[in-house]
C-alpha cells in the first residue's frame, strides 16, 4: 500500500492527529531533549539544593540512561511542583529563542482539528499562524472530550505543560500515576481507535514513552483485532529495520520516509498536504481580521499618529489602507513587525515600533480602568476579585514579556523603577502564573477573597506595562546635559539621588539645592555618595552599567571610570579608602573589581548568578553575600567569600529561624499558630514559618564593623514579622550582639547610631497589616540581648480608615544624634527630631532613589 496516498486522504478528511515529538521543538527553538533536560536540571538543582548525595545518584542514573528514575530524584530535590521546580521549568521552556518556525508552520498547515505533542513547551500555540491556541493537558480529559464532541480545534499536551507545574509527566512516579488516570486513558483510547496518529519528530523512544505503552497495552487487550493504521515519519535509513518491524507488529505503526535529512521534514509535510484551499481560507480570515480591527481603531483613536516608516510598512506588507493595527492579537502582524524591526538600526525606532505593536494588542484605556479600580478600591478587594481584572493582568504580563528582554533591561537601566522592580526579581512572574492557572482552572472567586497583596501585584503588572507604553523614546535613548556647579560646599550636606538627577542640598528643610548633575537620558542613577579625595569632595555613584565621578565645583558632566562588560550589571559599590587615595570596590553579577584613584583596575571572578547583595566589612576584612530566598526554602542563605574567592556557608535558613525561635514571644507565635490550626502538617522539605527574604548590610556598632541581617517571615496569615540581627563576625552569625523582633510588622528600613557610647535605632515599616506607628525609635539597644518591640515610642500613626493611600517607609538615615530623615513612598522626606518626635515634612516632585548625609 502507498502510505503517502493514504495519509493524504486522511488529511483531507481531517482524520489525522499530528503528534509533535521532541525533534520538533529542537528544530524550532533548540529546546533540550530528554537526556539534556535531565542533566541540566541536575546542574540547576546543585545551585539550590543541599542534597548532593541524591543529585549524584540522579546523575549516575542519567548516565546509565535511566532517565525517568533520575527525573524522580530531581523533582524531589527541586520540591516539585512548587518553587524552585516551577522556576526551573519556566527558565527552560518559558521563553525559547525561535530559530526556525518552518516545521511547526508546516504542521499547522495540515489543518487538522487536533494536534498532539509529548513536549512541555508551548511552541505549537505560540509559533506560526495556527488556527487555535487552545491548549489542553492530560488532566483536562473532560474538556478534551467536549472539544472532540463539538468539533472544536485544540492542542493536546499528552505529557503536560511547563506553565502548569503539576502536569509535566517527568519521573517514573508520574508515569505510574498516569496509568491510573482512567479518564485520560479513555479519551486517548477513543482517539487511537477513531483517528490515525502521525508522529513527527519522534524517535522510537519518543513514541514508546511509558504512558503511551500503557495505552497500547490496553488497546491490545481490549481490541486485539483492531486494524486501524498509524504512521511515523522517519529518515530513509530506518525503513526496513528491526525497529520498523517491531512498531508495525506491536502497534500497527507504519514507518514513512521523509528523506535523508531531518531538514527535509517541513518540505515533505507541505508536499503531502491536500488542504491548500483551507490553509488559504484561514490566512484570508486573519487578513480580514486585521483590516476590520484597523478600521475600529481608527474610529476610536483618530488623533494617534504612527511614524511614517511604520505606516508605510503596514500598507505595503499587509495591504491595509489605514496606518493602524488591530487590538486583535493577530500573529501575522506581530511576526511581520518583528521582522521589520530587525532592519532598524535606531533603537528609538525599534522601541517605538514595539510600543505600537503592544498598544494595538491591549488598550491603554482598559489597563488604566483596572488600575483606577485598584486605586479607588479603598481596601475592598471584592471589587477586584473578578475574571476581568485578573484576565487583564495576565494579558498585561504577556504583553510586557513580548518586548525583547534587552529592551526591558535598557528601560530598567535608563529609567529605574519605571518597570516595577519585582518584575526583574521574578516575584511578579509568580503572581502571573498563579493568576494564569486560576483563569485556566475553575475561576472560583473565593480562592483569593481578601488577598490584598495578590491584587496589588496584579496592579503592579498593569502599571508597569502602561508606563512602558507611554514613556517617550527620547527619554530612554538621549544625550547628556550639563551640571549646575557650586563655588563652595558647606560643612554638612545631603546628597539626594533621583533616577534622572543627583543633587547636593542643605542638610535641613527645605533642602535648598546647591549643585546638581542631570544624568544622560539613557541611564538612571542607582546610588551615589560624597567622598574626600585630595582635599576635595567628589560624588562617586553608579547605575547598572557605569561607575562615575563628579566634582560639583568643577565638572559640567560626569566622568565614567568603569563600564561593565556585555550581559553584566553592577550590583553595588563600596568605598574602601578615601583621602589621598580613593579605593572603590565594585560588585557585578560576574566579578569583583577594585579600582584605585579611578584608574588602576584589578578584577576577580565571582560565582555567576547565584549570589547577590555583597557586603564588605573592613575590620575585619570580610565579604558576605546571600542567595535568593524562596518561600518555604531550606538550606544555606548567608555565605562568606574568602581571599581565594571561595564561598563558605555561614548559616542556613533553619539556623536563622532557630536564633529567632529562641525568643519566647516568637516561639509562642509559632505554637499559637499550630494550636489554632490543627490540620496543618509540616512537610519535611519545607521550612516553617516561611522566611520571605534575608537582607544584609554593613553597620558600625560602638566603633567596630558589624553585619546587619534583616529577616522577614510569616506563618501564612496576617502581616509579615521581622527580626533585626546585629552580628559581630568574631562571635558568629548564630550569636547576635542584639536582636530586635517586630511581630506582624514588616520593618523595611532601619539605621543605627552611636549616641554617647550606646547604640540607638530608628526603623520604618511598610504600611501593611495593623502596624500602628510607621516609624519607631529605640535607645540603648546594645544593653539588651533581645528587644520585642511594641508600638512606642513612635510617630506617624497608620491610617486604618483610609486604605486607598499607602504610606510605605522606604529608607531611613541618622543625620545627628537627635535627627533622622525618613523617605516615605519615594516622594516625601520626613525630618524627625527623635527627642520631641517633631516631624517636618517636605514633598518632592521626582522619585527619590536614596538620601545620603555627608559632613
Amino acid at each position: 500500500m502507498d502510505h503517502i496516498v493514504q495519509i493524504r486522504k486522511l488529511l483531507a478528511a481531517g482524520m489525522i492527529v499530528p503528534v509533535a515529538g521532541a525533534g520538533v521543538s529542537a528544530a524550532t527553538a533548540g529546546v533540550p531533549g530528554w537526556k539534556e533536560l535531565v542533566d541540566k536540571g541536575i546542574q540547576y538543582a546543585r545551585t539550590v539544593s543541599d542534597d548532593a548525595q541524591a543529585l549524584d545518584k540522579a546523575q549516575e542514573l542519567s548516565d546509565a540512561n535511566k532517565l525517568t528514575d533520575a527525573a524522580t530524584i530531581l523533582k524531589k530535590a527541586l520540591k516539585a511542583p512548587k518553587h524552585p521546580y516551577s522556576n526551573w521549568l519556566n527558565d527552560v521552556f518559558g521563553r525559547p529563542t525561535v530559530k526556525n518556525p518552518a516545521l511547526i508552520q508546516s504542521i499547522h498547515n495540515l489543518c487538522q482539528p487536533i494536534i498532539a505533542t509529548t513536549n512541555y513547551d508551548t511552541l505549537l500555540s505560540s509559533v506560526g499562524m495556527g488556527y487555535t491556541d487552545r491548549t489542553l493537558d492530560w488532566k483536562q480529559h473532560e474538556e478534551i472530550q467536549s472539544c472532540i464532541n463539538k468539533g472544536e480545534p485544540f492542542i493536546l499536551h499528552m505529557h503536560g505543560i511547563y506553565s502548569r507545574p503539576k502536569t509535566p509527566i517527568f519521573g517514573s512516579d508520574d508515569y505510574k500515576m498516569l496509568r491510573r488516570q482512567t479518564g485520560y486513558k479513555t479519551v486517548l483510547t477513543n482517539l487511537w481507535m477513531s483517528r490515525h496518529f502521525l508522529f513527527i519528530g519522534c524517535s522510537r523512544d519518543g513514541v514508546m514513552d511509558e504512558d503511551f505503552i500503557t495505552v497500547l497495552k490496553l488497546m491490545q487487550a481490549w481490541f486485539p483485532g483492531d486494524q486501524r493504521e498509524h504512521y511515523i515519519l522517519m529518515p530513509k535509513k530506518k525503513i526496513g529495520t528491526t525497529e520498523h518491524r517491531e512498531l508495525l507488529h506491536s502497534c500497527n505503526v507504519h514507518l514513512v520516509s521523509f528523506g535523508d535529512s531531518y531538514d527535509e521534514l517541513p518540505n515533505f509535510l507541505n508536499s503531502i498536504n491536500p488542504n491548500i484551499e483551507e490553509m488559504m481560507r484561514r490566512f484570508a480570515d486573519q487578513r480580514s481580521a486585521v483590516h476590520d480591527s484597523v478600521v475600529s481603531i481608527l474610529s476610536a483613536q483618530p488623533s494617534y499618529m504612527l511614524s511614517a516608516t511604520v505606516s508605510e510598512f503596514i500598507r505595503e506588507s499587509l495591504g491595509i489602507v489605514y496606518p493602524w493595527v488591530a487590538t486583535n492579537r493577530v500573529k501575522v502582524f506581530e511576526q511581520a513587525l518583528r521582522k521589520y524591526n530587525t532592519g532598524q538600526v535606531s533603537k528609538q525606532k525599534q522601541f517605538a515600533n514595539y510600543q505600537v505593536l503592544v498598544r494595538t494588542e491591549i488598550g491603554l484605556e482598559e489597563l488604566q480602568e483596572k488600575i483606577d479600580l485598584w486605586n479607588n478600591s479603598g481596601g475592598d478587594m471584592t471589587r477586584l476579585n473578578n475574571v476581568e481584572y485578573i484576565n487583564t493582568a495576565v494579558v498585561a504580563y504577556e504583553m510586557l514579556k513580548s518586548f525583547p528582554k534587552e529592551m526591558l533591561e535598557d528601560i530598567n537601566k535608563r529609567h529605574y523603577y519605571l518597570i516595577n522592580y519585582r518584575y526583574f526579581k521574578g516575584s511578579l512572574e509568580s503572581y502571573y502564573w498563579e493568576a494564569k492557572r486560576w483563569t485556566e482552572g475553575n475561576r472560583d472567586p473565593r480562592i483569593y477573597g481578601e488577598d490584598r497583596y495578590f491584587f496589588e501585584n496584579l496592579k503592579r503588572i498593569m502599571q508597569s506595562l502602561v508606563d512602558v507604553l507611554t514613556i517617550s523614546c527620547e527619554e530612554i535613548y538621549g544625550e547628556k546635559t550639563t551640571a549646575k556647579l557650586v563655588h563652595e560646599l558647606p560643612l554638612r550636606q545631603l546628597l539626594v539621588v533621583y533616577p534622572k538627577l543627583l543633587t547636593i542640598c542643605n542638610d535641613a528643610p527645605p533642602y535648598k539645592v546647591l549643585a546638581e548633575l542631570p544624568w544622560d537620558k539613557n541611564l538612571e542613577f542607582v546610588d551615589a555618595q560624597l567622598v574626600h579625595f585630595r582635599r576635595q569632595k567628589i560624588a562617586v555613584g553608579y547605575n547598572s552599567d557605569h561607575c562615575f565621578k563628579w566634582n560639583p565645583l568643577e565638572d559640567l558632566i560626569s566622568t565614567d571610570f568603569f563600564t561593565v562588560d556585555p550581559n553584566e550589571s553592577i550590583l553595588g559599590v563600596n568605598i574602601l579608602e578615601e583621602g589621598t587615595n580613593v579605593v572603590v570596590e565594585v560588585f557585578t553579577n560576574e566579578q569583583r573589581v577594585v579600582i584605585v584613584n579611578f584608574d588602576s583596575v584589578k578584577k576577580y571572578s565571582l560565582a555567576k548568578g547565584r549570589f547577590r547583595n555583597y557586603v564588605r566589612l573592613q575590620q575585619p576584612s570580610k565579604i558576605y553575600c546571600e542567595v535568593p530566598v524562596y518561600t518555604g526554602q531550606k538550606g544555606y542563605c548567608i555565605f562568606e567569600m574568602n581571599n581565594l574567592g571561595e564561598y563558605q556557608p555561614r548559616i542556613s535558613l533553619e539556623g536563622l529561624w532557630q536564633v529567632i525561635f529562641n525568643i519566647p514571644e516568637a516561639k509562642a507565635d509559632y505554637e499559637a499558630y499550630f494550636s489554632g490550626n490543627k490540620d496543618n502538617e509540616l512537610r519535611p522539605d519545607v521550612l516553617f514559618p516561611f522566611i520571605q527574604d534575608v537582607n544584609l548590610r554593613h553597620l558600625k556598632w560602638l566603633g567596630i564593623d558589624i553585619l546587619g541581617v534583616r529577616v522577614r517571615y510569616h506563618f501564612g496569615r496576617n502581616a509579615d514579622s521581622t527580626a533585626l540581627l546585629f552580628i559581630n563576625p568574631f562571635d558568629g552569625i548564630a550569636a547576635p550582639l542584639s536582636i530586635v523582633l517586630f511581630r506582624e510588622k514588616n520593618c523595611f528600613c532601619y539605621d543605627i547610631r552611636d549616641v554617647n557610647g550606646h547604640m540607638n535605632l530608628v526603623v520604618g515599616f511598610l504600611d501593611t497589616g495593623d502596624i500602628g506607628n510607621l516609624i519607631q525609635y529605640f535607645e540603648r539597644i546594645d544593653v539588651h540581648k533581645v528587644i520585642v518591640a511594641g508600638n512606642e515610642p513612635g510617630l506617624m500613626q497608620q491610617d486604618r480608615m483610609n486604605r486607598s493611600k499607602i504610606r510605605d517607609m522606604y529608607d531611613v538615615v541618622f543625620v545627628s544624634d537627635e535627627r533622622a530623615i525618613i523617605n516615605e513612598e519615594a516622594h516625601v522626606l520626613h525630618d524627625v527630631n527623635l527627642i520631641t518626635l517633631h516631624d517636618t515634612k517636605t514633598e518632592f516632585e521626582y522619585r527619590i532613589q536614596s538620601v545620603r548625609y555627608c559632613e
